[in-house]
Formats: structure tokens, C-alpha cells, sequence
């Protein structure tokens, strides 16, 4: 049985706590890390590495000309475009996320970018990843879809990101109209970055 509480005593609230909310981590489906066995890329196959002493917490890395680099990287304020070129940074490891437009030729472009640091020739670079954007609406080819598979196995994820119009048109959108592959993309996305997401309070029990 517990004690009354006397009534002439102040009321004295128990401290907030707080609950932290963590991601579950996106399993890796792929090759995790260089591996000493794949041989270097030729020069002309290469992308440019830049040295950068801007602060980003994901490069997004378009591994050829309208890959949707710029418009992934505006998804987030913490987030930087690569300019087509492997961010080298002065202050140690950084986080880059490949992108490809899924036809052929984007495909092609992915898996040299992904070779190149497969063999380890660039520096300090975390790949957490290749993100294929869609090039048109509708389901790919089969020939397109074994590509990717292939191209994919490359790099520890890949996320595969549907055709949106608003885009093409150059229409900016919030966040409730973006369509559910997008969302998750992003929310997981962001628990690879940084796993604490959300601090709730929580407040004890106060006695009335």
C-alpha cells in the first residue's frame, strides 16, 4: 500500500527524460568496402576527384550528366552535389551517395564510378550506396532491370527511385506529395546518416 502524500508539501515533479527513436539500419545487400582484387580502371573511365573543405553529411555523386544529383541533394540542407566528381575531403572520411538515371548508358556510367572506388583509388570516401532514378514512367525492360542487378551488387545498397513528373517540369513539391518510394528512400537515407532521428519528452508522473 503506498503512502498518502502530504498535503502540505509542495508538489515536486519528477525531471523530464527523454525517449531517443532509432532507425533500424538498412541491411547491405552488396559489396561493403574496396576489394584488392578489382583492377584499376583506366584513366579515361575515371571520375575527378576534388578536394573540398565544405562540411556536408552525404555527397550525392551523379556519376553522369542528368542524374538527378542536384535534385536529390536539395532534399536535405545537410546534403551537397558533387559536381560529377568524388569529393576529397581535407578533414577525414566522407559519406557519398552514387546516382544513375536508369537507361543503359546511366547504368554504364554507375558501374565505372563503382569500380573506380571498388579498386580503392579514391581516398576517404564512405559509398553508402547507388540510388537509379528512373529515366521514363513505367516498369523496365528486363534488360535494364538484370543491369542494374548486376551493376547493383557492386556498391553495400541500392534504391531504385520512380519516374516523377513534378520534377520533370520543374515543380517543387513538399514532402506529402512525394510519392512512397521517395519517403522511404530519404527516411532511410537519413538513418544511415545518422541513426538518432527523433528526442520525444517524457514527463514522470506528477502527483495532482
Amino acid at each position: 500500500m503506498s503512502n498518502p502524500r502530504n498535503p502540505w508539501l509542495p508538489t515536486i515533479s519528477e525531471p523530464e527524460s527523454s525517449v531517443v527513436i532509432i532507425q533500424p539500419k538498412v541491411p547491405i545487400t552488396g559489396a561493403a568496402a574496396p576489394q584488392s582484387s578489382v583492377p584499376t580502371p583506366s584513366a579515361e573511365g575515371r571520375l575527378p576527384m576534388v578536394e573540398t573543405s565544405e562540411l556536408a553529411t552525404l555527397w550525392c555523386l551523379g556519376t553522369h550528366g542528368g542524374s538527378g544529383e542536384t535534385r536529390i541533394a536539395s532534399q536535405n540542407d545537410d546534403w551537397r552535389g558533387a559536381n560529377h566528381s568524388w569529393p576529397v575531403s581535407v578533414s577525414g572520411t566522407v559519406k557519398v551517395l552514387l546516382l544513375a538515371r536508369s537507361h543503359m548508358s546511366g547504368l554504364r556510367a554507375a558501374q565505372r564510378a563503382i569500380i573506380q572506388w571498388a579498386s580503392g583509388l579514391v581516398p576517404n570516401v564512405e559509398v553508402i550506396g547507388l540510388a537509379i532514378v528512373a529515366d521514363a514512367p513505367g516498369r523496365l525492360p528486363r534488360a535494364l532491370r538484370d543491369t542494374a542487378q548486376v551493376v547493383g551488387g557492386g556498391v553495400p545498397r541500392i534504391w531504385h527511385l520512380p519516374w516523377i513528373e513534378s520534377w520533370r517540369l520543374e515543380e517543387s513539391s513538399n514532402s506529402a506529395d512525394q510519392p512512397r518510394e521517395l519517403r522511404k528512400f530519404l527516411k532511410e537515407i537519413s538513418s544511415l546518416i545518422d541513426p538518432y532521428v527523433e528526442t520525444l519528452p517524457k514527463k514522470g508522473n506528477d502527483d495532482d
